[in-house]
């Protein structure tokens, strides 16, 4: 690979990861900070859920500079999917249930399911963030 197409790609990565854990920070930092101003902990779980936009983009690039480096395909177009999916099936299962109207209580297994699902949304999201990060890596290694 020549250099030029080298350093695109790696910007293509360094970027996409970026993207991809920049909620899950701005969600920890924005949490600490009024953590200690409140002294009780104070943390916005839906912060990532309503970056998603920012998130796909960064899934977007890792997917697009995965395949142009051939390298972690199959893992970043699963994490993708499941990033899409779960949110969806999150807010699917919020306006379903009656959560996201209020119609009923957060408790019980509505609420389990909704907030297994944005558990799931975040983990997905680290995993292909640190994915790309181990992909800088790699390819600053060649």
């Amino acid at each position: 690979m020549d250099k030029d197409k080298k350093k695109s790609n790696m910007a293509l990565v360094a970027l996409g990861s970026f993207f991809m854990l920049l909620p899950i920070a701005f969600m920890l930092v924005t949490g600490i900070i009024k953590s200690v101003q409140s002294g009780i902990l104070r943390m916005d779980f839906l912060t990532p859920a309503e970056f998603f936009p920012v998130v796909f983009v960064g899934s977007f690039m890792l997917f697009i500079a995965g395949r142009r480096v051939g390298r972690f395909t199959v893992l970043l177009r699963t994490l993708t999917m499941i990033v899409v999916i779960s949110l969806i099936a999150s807010q699917g299962a919020a306006v379903f249930t009656g959560l996201a109207s209020g119609a009923i209580e957060a408790e019980g297994w509505p609420i389990v399911l909704v907030i297994g699902l944005l558990i799931t949304y975040m983990a997905a999201t680290i995993v292909q963030g640190i994915t790309g990060i181990i992909m800088l890596i790699k390819m600053r290694n060649e």
